[in-house]
């Protein structure tokens, strides 16, 4: 069983390098030829976006009533979010100028105005983070704790802006020695220090992946999830179906697991080094090593399921043995986007999830509903200024900070 449950695991680490968005009938290969179209565009040309959600959960009430005083003045101001939320969302960005502009607002309530709660402006390898909407949201959200030492408090009281260029966060979260990190602790896999250009690069590697192996390695495979109505593509997929289009997807991978791992591999290869690099959490690979960490990738997962097609009953027995628990715990929950195409240069999309989980303790669903819309434009003129103001960097915050060691 536990050799079975390896098998199970690397076969959907390897299944994952797909979309569950795509398959290859009309409407799904249609999404995605629009979708790969939708991300050159959005590398090569300016881009503006505007996106609006609504948060709703009907059952906060009962949530609300098995929690002490003590908890409801902790909990309250995230419950009410919880309960009839909304967030605005604001983005311009160019990739090759490597300028971006993220702002986001909120309320937490219909009868309440949106507020800003994060904004944050890019420039030339400095991020610029205004620091008195996102230190009035914490605030909100956890009116009881001490959010800043003094010292800390001190050094950003006057100060507007919090300037990180891309040096301090590669020394913060990738190893390096510095009075940010002075133990020199390591976050593998981090993008936080990655420059916009360098996040690009590494997102082209893994969607040439995944463009190749839906392209040849899933011909003539649909999970049927798509339809396309015009220029519009209706994305919908109940939950307790999960299971089952899992299920579906890795009997189709068993059954041509050598053909998969072919086309992956060789795609792999075909990335730059540094990319590489980047999606395996290291900084630095030379070109052989990469090809030689490929081929020892391969070497193991081709070892790995090498039993996997005799033993694809119990596989997907065990899957099937999974889908019933899942099924008593989503209830009707059910995810649906649609994503309409306008021209080259307009997308629009519509999300809706309906969350339904059987963990409450009287036996009854907790809900969540989500509902939200963006409109993108690309090659929309826009420009971006560097903040003016009184600054502070990341090391001075983190020169504050006291130190454990």
């Amino acid at each position: 069983m536990k050799k079975s449950k390896k098998i199970v695991s690397l076969l959907v680490l390897l299944v994952l390098m797909m979309s569950l968005l795509t398959g290859c009938n009309s409407a799904e290969f249609n999404y995605w030829e629009q979708s790969y179209n939708q991300y050159l565009n959005a590398i090569n040309t300016n881009v503006y976006s505007t996106a609006e959600m609504s948060v709703s959960t009907p059952n906060i009430d009962y949530i609300v009533g098995t929690l002490s005083e003590e908890e409801k003045t902790s909990a309250m101001p995230i419950l009410n979010y919880l309960k009839d939320g909304m967030f605005k969302m604001e983005v311009a960005q160019n990739v090759q100028n490597d300028q971006q502009l993220v702002r986001i607002y909120g309320k937490a309530s219909t009868d309440s105005s949106f507020k800003l709660i994060y904004e944050m402006v890019r420039i030339d390898k400095t991020n610029y983070m205004k620091i008195e909407p996102i230190r009035d949201f914490m605030s909100t959200l956890m009116p009881n704790e001490d959010l800043t030492k003094d010292e800390v408090e001190n050094v950003i009281s006057n100060s507007k802006y919090l300037m990180i260029t891309d040096e301090e966060l590669n020394s913060t979260y990738n190893g390096s020695q510095s009075v940010s990190n002075p133990l020199g602790l390591s976050f593998l896999g981090s993008n936080m220090a990655t420059s916009t250009n360098e996040q690009i690069k590494t997102a082209e590697s893994i969607m040439k992946i995944v463009n190749d192996v839906v392209r040849k390695g899933y011909d003539g495979y649909s999970m049927g999830l798509i339809k396309q109505e015009g220029n519009r593509f209706i994305y919908t997929l109940e939950l307790k179906n999960i299971g089952k289009v899992a299920s579906e997807f890795l009997s189709y991978s068993i059954d041509n697991s050598d053909k998969i791992q072919e086309i992956a591999f060789n795609s792999a290869r075909s990335i730059p080094a540094s990319a590489f690099a980047a999606l395996a959490g290291v900084q630095i690979l030379t070109e052989q090593e990469k090809l030689e960490s490929i081929d020892s990738m391969q070497k193991e997962v081709k070892e790995a399921l090498k039993d996997a097609p005799s033993k694809k009953a119990d596989i997907l027995a065990e899957f099937e043995s999974m889908q019933n628990e899942l099924v008593d715990m989503v209830g009707k929950s059910k995810v649906t986007s649609t994503t309409q195409f306008a021209d080259d240069n307009h997308v629009n999309q519509e999300f809706a999830m309906n969350l339904e989980l059987n963990i409450l303790d009287n036996g009854q669903f907790f809900t969540l509903n989500m509902n939200g819309k963006s409109s993108t434009e690309y090659n929309s003129p826009f420009v971006i200024t560097a903040p003016t103001g009184k600054m502070i960097t990341l090391t001075q915050v983190a020169t504050a900070l006291p130190k454990v060691l």
